[in-house]
């Protein structure tokens, strides 16, 4: 009869060749702003959007407008900007695209967060 330890060795293993992982899968979160926030800008820290398009695919075009998604509204991410700049996300269980510079990994009803790399 094998021991408790070889056992849990066994399972181990087992688990480790089958990529079964006991961690959790995080669920990465995000929130729509159209403020303003190129600190150089004269516009910096001013609502110059109040809601921004969920497109059906990455290539952005009027025809693939899905929904508009309200400025500060909180949206899962499901998979970081792509080569065309855009962000696949989840809002209120629609799956679409947004334009990445829209997304920020704070609360905008906040203070408005400086952030040099989107100033062109």
């Amino acid at each position: 009869m094998p021991t408790k330890s070889f056992v849990f060795y066994l399972i181990t293993v087992l688990l480790l060749i089958t990529g079964c992982s006991s961690q959790a899968k995080v669920i990465k979160v995000g929130w729509v702003s159209g403020y303003e926030t190129c600190p150089t800008h004269k516009e910096f820290g001013i609502l110059v959007v109040n809601s921004v398009h969920l497109y059906r695919s990455s290539n952005v075009s009027p025809a693939d407008i899905i929904e508009k998604i309200p400025h500060a509204a909180k949206v899962e991410v499901i998979q970081e900007s792509s080569q065309n700049g855009t962000v696949k996300v989840r809002y209120e269980g629609t799956i679409g695209y947004i334009q990445d510079l829209f997304l920020v990994d704070y609360d905008p009803t906040g203070p408005v967060q400086p952030d040099e790399s989107q100033c062109f």
